[in-house]
């Protein structure tokens, strides 16, 4: 909980939300949803796309992501029970409902991991992506189990392709894969 309130502040008062209305007003929403066991109305805008969808149901969890300057909205779809993860950034409208809403099961953080790392729980799914490391990354990415979905193959003379299905990867892959600088393609 500390962290999380650390994250936050650090976050509304040094990242570019902080002059965002419009994230405020959804933040708030969200939380007020979340707290009071409500029903959430979400206008996701997709990336990909450019398409903006509405999305109803209900906040399992809230929480801050310092890697990307954003927060991270854990809904659950109010027709399937299956959790999805949305950041603020990409949410343009969002309206408490009068539903009341209770979780068909209870979030666990541990299942919710996995599936957001497999594309599952985050809207738009997943994207396939390859990666090439040198010789010198090989040992790390060789033995490591860096994503669930991952396949690593030889490419010879030492070199390795690493592949996996990462939902959004400008986002999640980018930090890591500057990480390896040059040893990266």
């Amino acid at each position: 909980a500390e962290n999380f309130r650390q994250q936050s502040r650090d976050l509304l008062r040094n990242g570019a939300a902080s002059h965002d209305d419009r994230f405020v007003r959804v933040l708030e929403a969200v939380t007020l949803a979340w707290v009071n066991r409500r029903q959430v109305s979400l206008i996701h805008y997709d990336e990909v796309s450019g398409a903006h969808d509405e999305f109803v149901g209900g906040v399992v969890a809230v929480f801050p992501c310092a890697i990307q300057s954003d927060i991270c909205v854990v809904v659950a779809d109010g027709e399937t029970g299956a959790w999805h993860a949305i950041w603020i950034d990409q949410i343009r409208a969002a309206d408490v409902l009068e539903e009341p809403f209770e979780p068909a099961r209870p979030f666990s953080w541990a299942d919710f991991l996995v599936s957001a790392q497999r594309g599952e729980a985050l809207i738009g799914g997943g994207t396939a992506v390859e990666l090439r490391f040198s010789p010198e990354a090989a040992a790390s990415i060789e033995t490591t189990l860096w994503h669930p979905s991952q396949i690593v193959e030889s490419l010879g003379e030492g070199w390795l392709s690493w592949k996996a299905t990462v939902p959004y990867p400008e986002r999640v892959l980018l930090p890591w894969i500057r990480r390896w600088g040059v040893d990266v393609e």
